[in-house]
């Protein structure tokens, strides 16, 4: 507000130019009404009465407004500019500021909301409304209606094991509680099965064993026999050093290597970098005629695993094979002059 003074004696004072005791014109910075020196508040220049401060502008909120020093901003009570005495309720005096203080249950001006929890997504955080995780709309932190998957409870967004929605904390789901079927009633994936999911998010599972090696005898020509070995899954070597081919060891049980000759053509063969299906095809040479019992056996001396990491657990397989008809040079002999061959 403005400060006026009568004239005599203080308007005397502050007059420039006097006709008959009656002041014409005043100093500069005071204003001349009815006789009255009237000061400018506005000008930059703090009197020297009544006035403590002069920022030249009228603005609000400055710390300054009509000559008079303002509190900061959520103060109520201030000795100057500079010094704090009370704060509103629910900030407090910290560094000579009015700060609220986040947690403490109080819904200050500056704040949305005080749940005292730093929790992210239950409606409040940060002393701001959230949306509850999972939620599609809210209204001041309150969730209105949740994402395709969830169900409204308590102001959260719950998963629904069993409802054929994979959704952020179920590892799949695929529609029923069932046990043993890949997904568990609880929705997650069981031992030895992976599940995928589709489009809609629906999880299709299937199970995981581990790889195995087959034998499979093909036939008898002459003195030779045909065997095809073979693996259930594409597997891969975890040993970048060797291939399969040089660690694999063949023979025929209890017969001298010395009665046959064992080759082999390989028609498909994994490697460390390359997981593949293991196919060779053996081939057994018999030299004489054997009538003991013949035992072919292979053996896989390197490790390997199928693309989920479960390894051919077997490492020897055998099969048994029928004695074949081995001529002599006599009878063969004999064979070509009798045109059996």
């Amino acid at each position: 507000m403005t400060e006026s003074l009568p004239i005599n004696p203080h308007c005397l004072l502050k007059c420039f130019e006097f006709y008959y005791l009656l002041c014409i014109t005043s100093l500069p910075d005071w204003n001349l009404i009815n006789q009255q020196c009237i000061y400018e508040c506005e000008n930059e220049v703090v009197a020297d009465f009544n006035e403590y401060c002069s920022d030249d502008n009228n603005e609000n909120e400055d710390q300054c407004h009509s000559c008079k020093y303002q509190c900061q901003e959520n103060c109520i009570d201030c000795l100057d500019e500079l010094k704090i005495e009370t704060c509103k309720f629910g900030f407090y005096l910290i560094d000579n500021k009015c700060l609220s203080i986040c947690g403490d249950l109080i819904v200050a001006s500056d704040e949305k909301c005080d749940d005292q929890n730093k929790e992210p997504f239950d409606g409040c955080f940060k002393c701001l409304y959230s949306c509850p995780l999972n939620c599609q709309g809210c209204i001041d932190g309150q969730c209105i209606n949740c994402e395709n998957g969830y169900f409204l409870e308590n102001n959260k967004c719950q998963e629904q094991c069993g409802n054929g929605i994979k959704t952020q904390n179920e590892e799949c789901d695929d529609g029923n509680l069932f046990i043993e079927d890949g997904c568990s009633e609880i929705c997650q994936i069981e031992i030895f099965w992976k599940c995928i999911n589709d489009q809609k998010e629906r999880s299709w599972c299937f199970q995981i064993i581990n790889p195995t090696v087959e034998l499979q005898f093909l036939n008898t020509t002459f003195n030779k026999q045909f065997i095809l070995i073979t693996s259930s899954q594409q597997v891969r070597l975890t040993d970048n050093h060797h291939n399969l081919t040089q660690n694999l060891k063949t023979q025929i049980i209890n017969v001298s290597r010395s009665d046959y000759i064992i080759t082999f053509d390989v028609e498909a063969e994994p490697t460390f970098e390359e997981p593949n299906e293991i196919q060779y095809l053996f081939t057994i040479e018999y030299i004489k005629q054997l009538e003991v019992e013949l035992i072919f056996h292979i053996q896989f001396n390197i490790t390997l695993v199928n693309n989920y990491g479960l390894e051919i657990l077997k490492k020897e397989y055998s099969i048994k094979l029928t004695n074949p008809i081995v001529l002599s040079k006599a009878q063969k002999d004999l064979s070509k002059n009798t045109g059996l061959f």
